[in-house]
């Protein structure tokens, strides 16, 4: 690293000793003055913004330059300097010293600056070949944002229809508005499985008969003693205990006031954006909403409004505030 310090006592030493030996009104001391207030004004500059890690941090030259070469720039050993006789002479000699030394560097500082400018004007020519938006975005960004959109939709889709025929089943011990502590249902009876627990349960609340045969697996979702279980449906034909079931969930109609939940399963996305619709409804900002075995999630804004088909947070925050 270039050691400041050490220049800045070679510099006090040249002027100390040029003046010392001459009167304070020669117009080469003046000079010797002004050269040296102007190094130490540009070095407090320099050592502030850059590190010179390629110079010699003791002869205080580049360190390409050969063993030979060094020993000239240090000025207190330089024959000319111990030569001198007169203040004029170490003055410009000190000087031409001072120039010499910070050649290089100025010669570095004008690449470093030739290299931004020709990064600049390489950066205005991409930024003109590249078209932009009304927001100032580049239109490729802007369009590459958009297919990412699309796939993001089509993969949410596609996973959704995974799920198509899966319920999930919860009765979970909660606190009423009252206060009272409302138990959960979910417990098995005389040793009964996991699915002949959530077809009773199914029976509770919707009070369909669910046929063993119609199931294809079921399983508790989360840990044992969760209170929730997921049932998977093999039948739905018209007219199974699937379509009844259905149908009483799309119209909230026949189900009991058992403590007991069933929600078709949907992927995290469709279930953050359910919750937030059912956040509306309970703010009064909709009349109502549904989601269906496909996992639409439909807005009635109105009582006797039409139904949206919402998508995202962004299309529900529309709605809500009439755009």
């Amino acid at each position: 690293m270039f050691n400041t310090e050490k220049f800045e006592a070679l510099v006090n030493k040249t002027q100390e000793s040029s003046l010392a030996a001459s009167l304070e009104t020669s117009p080469f001391v003046s000079a010797a003055k002004k050269a040296g207030a102007s190094a130490r004004s540009a070095l407090t500059k320099v050592k502030s913004k850059l590190n010179f890690s390629d110079l010699d941090s003791d002869t205080l030259i580049p360190n390409s330059q050969s063993r030979s070469s060094r020993s000239k720039n240090q000025l207190l050993d330089d024959p000319d300097w111990k030569n001198a006789s007169t203040p004029a002479e170490k003055t410009t000699i000190a000087v031409n010293w001072l120039i010499g030394f910070f050649g290089p560097i100025i010669e570095q500082l004008n690449n470093f600056g030739d290299v931004i400018k020709s990064f600049g004007e390489r950066l205005d020519k991409v930024e003109k070949k590249t078209p932009v938006n009304a927001w100032g975005e580049s239109t490729e960004l802007s369009d590459l944002r958009a297919l990412v959109s699309d796939l993001k939709d089509e993969l949410d889709e596609v996973r959704q229809r995974s799920m198509k025929g899966n319920l999930i089943v919860t009765s979970k011990e909660r606190t009423g508005r009252d206060g009272r502590k409302i138990p959960s249902l979910a417990k098995k009876k005389d040793q009964e499985s996991d699915l002949k627990l959530v077809l009773r349960l199914i029976k509770e609340k919707t009070d369909v008969d669910v046929p063993v045969e119609d199931v294809q697996a079921c399983h508790v979702l989360g840990r044992f003693d969760s209170g929730s279980y997921i049932v998977r449906f093999n039948n739905r034909r018209s007219g199974s205990a699937w379509d009844s079931v259905n149908n009483m969930m799309m119209t909230g109609k026949d189900m009991s006031n058992a403590n007991i939940f069933i929600n078709f399963q949907l992927t995290k996305h469709r279930s953050d954006l359910s919750y937030q619709v059912r956040a509306a409804k309970r703010d009064r900002k909709i009349f109502s909403y549904s989601v269906d075995q496909n996992g639409r999630v439909s807005v009635r804004k109105i009582q006797n409004g039409e139904k949206t088909v919402i998508r995202r947070s962004l299309d529900l925050t529309n709605l809500i505030d009439g755009n």
